[in-house]
């Protein structure tokens, strides 16, 4: 969001408070871009603003957005701040959080990396076949992304493809940004609504957390419900991001408090059951006997723990207690049985007897060592949702109020949180696509490929035209089951989540806003032409009539606001204002940065913040525990052999290629990376490389991307190139590695028998397939090299095998065959 003056920033923060105002309690992960589906950039993330200090900080190479040279989307900011506005979605790295791992796409070179959030170590990297230009969405340890090669993928967290789904109606490519990609590139930004879509009513909201605590199954609220105490009273951790039972650099004793709102349990009740859920961090000693005793804390007020002295073991206990005997943790994130403690349920019964007990009170539990030498490793609270979870069965829980009527604006009874939605294609006169699909097995849900195309009003200067949906920028979730898609400089289009129906789309009823949009219970809001936010109404995407005023106060200082987040106590803002100063700025931190902040997420106790130079800083709480560390990005030499240089400027002479010429070159059969790297060594060429074996292309990918070529003038696309549907005349130079490919190509019929059948008419009279045919498929797959050619200079220089020779150009229009050496010929289109 971009303001003119100081005053103007005060409007922006009005605008978000109204964003933000209602909004419910998150998980302290950041799963999506602006932490969740309503994209309001809110999460009940506390950060001690006093304390935060720099942990890392990483370089990636600087970001190439999609749309850098478009002048009309600029803001009047002016030098050295002039930055996109409308389509600004990858001027910056935008990285998620899910646990202990930070995951950033890539628009550079097309990658999903993921990150060791303490520490900034880069943990895998997972490549697509385009560039990544949206922020992913992690979440139930899952990854999912889209990528301008068309297509939306989910990965574990150990970077493995679970599903990859398509989002146009065939694989064809064109150039784009100076890349091959997908003619429908995924530009809809992925979203998966959340359980937490706030409503207007807050009677509702209230009775939704009733019923969500009548399921008996309670989480650690705050930090400083779970804490590690050495055995003697003295030290006392309150903010670990694991739980060790029970040893940790000394033995120690462990506390566990269980506050809730609507906890209900009436005092004098009876629990039947209970029992305390452990997820399994780390493996320490994880099979070595183990055997702590559990007691209650025997106190109806019983107070959250702090740092001081017997924090945890001055408690008054109950008189029952429950020995554990810990079996084997084996694997990690195990949510099973083996950290299941027993059944805890007389413990809590006593405490139910104290005097001061009400249906608000805490349940305490300290567990103790009794013996054994092994270690258990749990997540505590500040690993995000994976914190410690009691588990209940009783009848006494305090009467539930009773339901109020839902708001008009919202369907309660849409529960979609296990669907993902996402938009491909960028015009509407080529079709775009919006989706909803299974987020666990990338099923289609429901496709709209309607939407795109009708004779309306265009919303520049009121000209008339063909027009349609098409999806720039991040989707977004909004009461009553509504996605709206932004749409450039057209207003968002609104879509029902149920079905897929298209509800409106008010094209000729001003400019739009970009990629951005935010909803919050009835409206939504947007940027526009001008430097102040437009509000929406949410149900038919009419302008809200109460006016927002535009300016509070004129200024000299033009100041942009490059992106804010609220971490539920405060509002953060990348700032960037002359002369050349760029800050974010929130509570009591503020930080200069030698370029623009254009991406904030605050998650799991840090503070993210990206800049439009390809850095990524981590603020943590206090100094790192493994020392301040950086990544700058330094690509490594790029050193060839004398002879692939030779070689490479021999095939170029031999393609008529001269100093300076651009355009595409197509290498297939490829054996090593040498000679792509000597030809983008001694060219200005676009070196297109095509490498069906996927772990061949990804190894191909990590060496060009360790010496800075990678998506700058290498590009790997991990499919055949009989299969890639590449566009006509898109190649000015097409070259081979290994002699003979064309053979090799045609006489594997495992590989291209399936391309045969479909491509080379081979049925008989019979409508039976002919037995393949590599003669017949010679001719076909030479002439799609020879379609993909570009004319008047753009030459192959193929080997070709005797068995075939020239013969399959012979019928050709326009086609010219020259033989260079042996079996090495020049095909040109004259």
């Amino acid at each position: 969001m971009r303001m003119k003056s100081p005053g103007n920033i005060r409007v922006m923060v009005v605008a978000a408070l109204l964003v933000l105002s209602g909004y419910a309690a998150m998980a302290l992960d950041w799963p999506m871009w602006r932490a969740n589906s309503s994209r309001t950039a809110c999460t009940s993330e506390t950060l001690d603003t006093a304390n935060l200090q720099l942990h890392w900080k990483r370089q990636y190479s600087v970001p190439q957005p999609a749309w850098d040279k478009q002048q009309e989307e600029y803001c009047y900011g002016g030098p050295p701040n002039k930055i996109t506005n409308k389509l600004a979605f990858d001027i910056a790295y935008q990285p998620v959080v899910m646990g202990k791992r930070m995951y950033v796409a890539s628009m550079n070179n097309d990658s999903l990396t993921a990150l060791d959030l303490r520490t900034g170590a880069e943990l895998w990297r997972f490549y697509a076949d385009g560039p990544i230009r949206f922020a992913p969405v992690a979440m139930n340890e899952k990854i999912y992304f889209g990528a301008d090669d068309g297509y939306v993928y989910c990965l574990n967290t150990k970077g493995v493809l679970q599903w990859k789904k398509r989002g146009g109606p065939s694989p064809r490519k064109v150039m784009g940004n100076d890349r091959m990609i997908s003619n429908w590139p995924v530009r809809g930004g992925l979203v998966v609504p959340g359980a937490e879509t706030p409503s207007e009513n807050p009677a509702y909201t209230a009775w939704l957390a009733s019923k969500n605590a009548a399921r008996n199954q309670f989480k650690i609220a705050a930090n400083s419900d779970d804490a590690e105490e050495m055995v003697g009273g003295t030290d006392t951790y309150i903010d670990s991001s694991d739980l060790e039972l029970m040893n940790d650099g000394g033995m120690q004793i462990i506390g566990i408090r269980f506050s809730n709102a609507f906890f209900g349990l009436v005092p004098n009740g009876n629990v039947s059951n209970a029992t305390i859920q452990f997820r399994v961090d780390e493996l320490k000693n994880g099979t070595l006997p183990l055997t702590v005793r559990i007691y209650g804390e025997k106190s109806g007020a019983s107070a959250t723990f702090t740092t001081g002295n017997d924090s945890v073991s001055g408690r008054v206990r109950t008189t029952a207690y429950v020995d554990w005997e810990v079996p084997n943790w084996t694997v990690v994130n195990s949510t099973g049985p083996e950290a299941r403690t027993p059944d805890l349920s007389p413990i809590i019964n006593e405490m139910l007897t104290c005097p001061d007990w009400t249906a608000n009170s805490a349940v305490t539990f300290i567990i103790e060592y009794v013996s054994g030498n092994g270690v258990r490793c749990a997540d505590a609270q500040d690993e995000a949702s994976a914190g410690p979870v009691l588990n209940l069965q009783t009848d006494s829980l305090v009467d539930l109020p009773t339901a109020p009527p839902a708001p008009p604006q919202y369907n309660p009874i849409l529960n979609d949180t296990n669907v993902l939605y996402f938009g491909a294609g960028v015009y509407p006169f080529e079709g775009t696509f919006i989706h909803a699909l299974n987020k666990e097995t990338g099923e289609t849900v429901w496709l709209n490929d309607g939407a795109y195309l009708r004779f309306t009003t265009n919303p520049h200067g009121g000209s008339e035209g063909y027009n349609g949906n098409g999806p720039q920028g991040y989707l977004c979730t909004g009461l009553g089951g509504k996605l709206l898609v932004p749409n450039g400089r057209n207003r968002p289009a609104c879509f029902d989540r149920s079905n897929g129906n298209l509800l409106y789309h008010l094209i000729g009823s001003g400019t739009g806003v970009g990629y951005f949009v935010a909803s919050e219970g009835a409206r939504f809001f947007m940027n526009s032409d001008t430097d102040v936010p437009k509000a929406l109404n949410l149900s038919n995407g009419s302008a809200v009539s109460e006016p927002v005023p535009e300016t509070m106060r004129e200024g000299e200082l033009k100041i942009n606001v490059g992106g804010t987040i609220f971490d539920g106590g405060r509002l953060f803002g990348g700032l960037s204002g002359a002369p050349e100063t760029f800050q974010v700025v929130g509570g009591s931190f503020a930080q200069q940065f030698p370029a623009r902040p254009a991406g904030l997420l605050a998650a799991n106790g840090y503070l993210i913040v990206s800049t439009t130079d390809g850095w990524i800083y981590c603020y943590g709480q206090g100094e790192s525990q493994s020392g301040q560390k950086a990544y700058p990005y330094t690509p490594a030499p790029n050193d060839i052999p004398a002879s692939y240089l030779t070689e490479a400027r021999r095939l170029m002479d031999a393609a008529g290629y001269r100093n300076g010429m651009k355009g595409n070159c197509l290498v297939f059969g490829v054996s090593s990376l040498r000679l792509v790297k000597a030809l983008a060594s001694v060219s200005d060429l676009n070196i297109i490389v095509l490498e069906p074996n996927v772990t061949k292309a990804n190894r191909l990918r990590k060496d060009m991307n360790l010496c800075g070529l990678y998506g700058k003038k290498v590009h790997v696309i991990a499919e055949d190139f009989v299969e890639a549907d590449l566009p006509s005349y898109s190649a000015h130079m097409i070259v081979t590695e290994r002699p003979y490919p064309i053979h090799e190509y045609l006489t594997d019929e495992t590989r291209h028998g399936a391309w045969y059948r479909k491509n080379c008419g081979a049925l008989d009279a019979n409508n039976e397939w002919r037995p393949y045919d590599p003669t017949v498929c010679s001719n076909n797959v030479l002439r799609e090299i020879f379609r993909v050619l570009r004319p008047y200079g753009g030459a192959a220089i193929l080997n070709l095998h005797p068995s075939y020779g020239v013969g399959p150009f012979d019928d050709l229009p326009n086609c010219e065959v020259t033989r260079i050496k042996c079996y090495e010929h020049r095909i040109t289109k004259v």
